[in-house]
């Protein structure tokens, strides 16, 4: 059985593995396999090199803020030495589109005179129109089956054996039958929703993880940009308050408390946030904003009401960790210089 999250994740590690170990695949990809929208000219033969990475995270000064995000898949394919190409896949089985995703795709690969690629089932691409119109390309992960499942004149029987057993997997992925869903849970469902609509309003710089905060049981709401930012609504059991915090590590911190504080003299923190650490053994170093409890169970909060108020306050307070990061993230990661 997959989860909906492992369904995504597994597709992911085998069209990285494809296009990083097999030369006839990459091409295939590249020059027959996406429908493009706005496709550059691609040489005729297999490209000389490959370059892949999973889950890359890119920002920094050479993006605008609101591009910044995480590509499931980062290819660079080159020919020879005079040809390169960024082509930055975002996978999709199940999960919905996070705000603004295909936009940021597109920014960060057109950056790097690249292109933004959609990698899905040819139902979810359909049902999807102006999403996936958004992106340079689209795959349908049918047709990658059906390539893995063609006679490529391959005569070695355990490469054979390798392409329909990917094939028969990737067909496990995309089954509806195959799937154990995450159930969502309504009410949190639309706490999360009012979060992330009043980011995409007032603090385009933070988005949420489409893995976080929707289904039972879950009450904090962990952020794709900028990484290692949480909103722990619910706060803990045995405290009075909720909190939002930035785990300081995530952008390259390694030093020791004391040398965080003596950083912060330098930088400043974000208004209203001091420092202090998580409950784990050993314990985190974040910065913390203290904020009231609140419980995503309980749905969005109503209009002009005091829960609205306390949310809105910790969803200023994360627009200011992430704001205060721009500036401050290069002296966070070289902190020792």
């Amino acid at each position: 059985m997959t989860t909906v999250g492992g369904a995504e994740a597994g597709l992911d590690l085998l069209l990285a593995e494809d296009l990083a170990v097999d030369r006839r695949f990459a091409r295939w990809f590249v020059r027959d396999a996406i429908r493009w929208r706005a496709g550059p000219d691609v040489p005729a033969e297999e490209p000389t090199e490959v370059i892949v990475c999973l889950n890359k995270v890119d920002e920094g000064p050479s993006l605008p803020p609101e591009a910044y995000g995480e590509t499931d898949v980062d290819v660079t394919m080159a020919w020879g030495t005079d040809r390169r190409l960024a082509i930055l896949i975002e996978d999709k089985v199940w999960a919905p589109f996070q705000p603004t995703q295909p936009e940021r795709y597109v920014t960060r690969a057109e950056v790097r005179n690249g292109v933004a690629v959609l990698v899905a089932p040819a139902s979810y691409i359909a049902g999807h129109p102006v999403q996936s119109s958004l992106f340079h390309g689209c795959v349908a992960i049918e047709d990658i089956i059906g390539w893995l499942r063609s006679d490529d004149g391959t005569v070695d029987e355990t490469s054979v054996r390798r392409r329909r057993w990917r094939a028969d997997l990737l067909e496990l992925l995309i089954a509806p039958r195959g799937r154990r869903l995450v159930v969502d849970d309504q009410p949190t469902v639309e706490f999360t929703q009012f979060c992330t609509d009043w980011f995409a309003r007032y603090a385009p710089l933070v988005v949420a993880s489409p893995a976080s905060l929707h289904s039972a049981g879950q009450s904090w709401l962990w952020f794709e940009s900028p990484r290692g930012l949480a909103y722990k609504a619910s706060g803990w059991a045995r405290k009075d308050h909720a909190a939002v915090d930035l785990y300081v590590s995530e952008h390259g911190f390694t030093g020791t408390a004391a040398d965080l504080g003596a950083l912060l003299a330098e930088t400043g923190t974000p208004k209203g946030f001091v420092s202090d650490t998580d409950t784990a053994k050993p314990p985190n170093l974040v910065l913390r904003y203290r904020c009231a409890k609140v419980l995503p169970s309980e749905g969005a909060p109503g209009a002009g009401s005091s829960r609205e108020a306390e949310v809105i306050d910790a969803l200023e307070a994360s627009s200011r960790a992430a704001t205060w990061l721009q500036a401050a993230e290069p002296r966070l990661s070289g902190w020792a210089e």
